[in-house]
């Protein structure tokens, strides 16, 4: 049980780039060695702080994960997941080494595999009536970046068989719901520097508009050409600045849940599938596949 849950989540670190994994197995990711990364003590006081929070999970596992397509899909709604994150694990997890992106100052740090116990599977409705969705062999980590504000919450699963309705399908294998997690200090100063991000950039498109009206305006060919280079001068500043480093951070409050010990949770989060398509003969493989909303009990 706990060798699978530790696969479960080994895997998915794996997906993220956050570890390389061997060829061996299970047995190959549990080695030492003399370059691991070191697991911080704040990172362990982040998680033994969660231990006994439960929280309730709805996913949203659309026909097409595109956006231009989403509107139109099919869509499996499960609800009424609950789960409970607990400690445990703690005594057999082991690091392996992080690969050489990750490597020097900003290294990521990961607490290992930690028990989850499922107090209700999700359900969902089709013609046959209401299903069971069977998520086992839960389990949970934190990750974090070393200097910023923001970490992740994983949790892992196996499911044992396909789940459908309509056109819209969860493929068996294992399952991972990702959540970003904030120090509230850090979601503050984070908000600051996209607040002052929005507002220069405001500026710039507002500049460039600004000049593109005046080019319209006047009738004086050089006034012109003057208004036209001011146009674009503007468009490139907000070019070259332009990031979609703030997009995953919440502006309000109602999105957040309130963790143990100063830290946060954004409600919304990104689910993973992987699974091996034994027609084709292709190995495992992960793909987002849909959303996960989560909510405290």
């Amino acid at each position: 049980m706990m060798n699978n849950r530790i696969s479960v989540l080994a895997a998915f670190a794996a997906f993220l780039g956050i570890v390389s994994l061997p060829s061996g197995g299970v047995s190959a990711f549990l080695v030492s060695n003399p370059e691991l990364q070191v697991v911080t003590p704040f990172l362990d006081d982040f998680a033994k702080a969660q231990e006994g929070v439960k929280l309730h999970v709805d996913l949203d596992i659309p026909e097409h994960v595109a956006a231009k397509k989403r509107a139109s899909s099919s869509r499996l709604f499960i609800n009424n997941l609950t789960i409970e994150l607990k400690g445990g694990l703690g005594d057999d997890r082991s690091k392996t080494p992080l690969p050489d992106k990750y490597k020097g100052p900003a290294p990521i740090t990961r607490t290992g595999p930690l028990d989850l116990e499922t107090h209700s599977h999700g359900t969902f409705v089709s013609v046959k009536g209401t299903q069971t969705v069977k998520l086992e062999h839960g389990c949970w980590e934190m990750t974090w970046i070393m200097g910023r504000p923001s970490g992740s919450i994983l949790c892992a699963f196996e499911l044992a068989e396909d789940v459908t309705r309509n056109d819209a399908k969860l493929h068996a294998g294992r399952l991972y719901m990702s959540f970003p997690v904030f120090t509230e200090q850090g979601l503050e100063e984070m908000r600051l520097k996209k607040s002052n991000y929005e507002l220069t950039y405001k500026k710039h498109s507002d500049k460039q508009q600004e000049e593109l009206e005046k080019v319209n305006v006047t009738s004086n060919l050089f006034m012109k050409a003057v208004h036209f280079r001011r146009a674009v001068a503007a468009n490139e500043k907000a070019s070259l600045m332009r990031t979609n480093a703030y997009d995953h951070i919440p502006s309000n409050n109602d999105d957040l849940i309130s963790l143990g010990d100063g830290l946060v949770l954004f409600k919304k989060g990104s689910v993973f599938s992987q699974r091996t398509d034994a027609e084709k003969g292709s190995a495992a493989r992960e793909a987002y596949v849909g959303d996960a909303f989560v909510k405290q009990q």
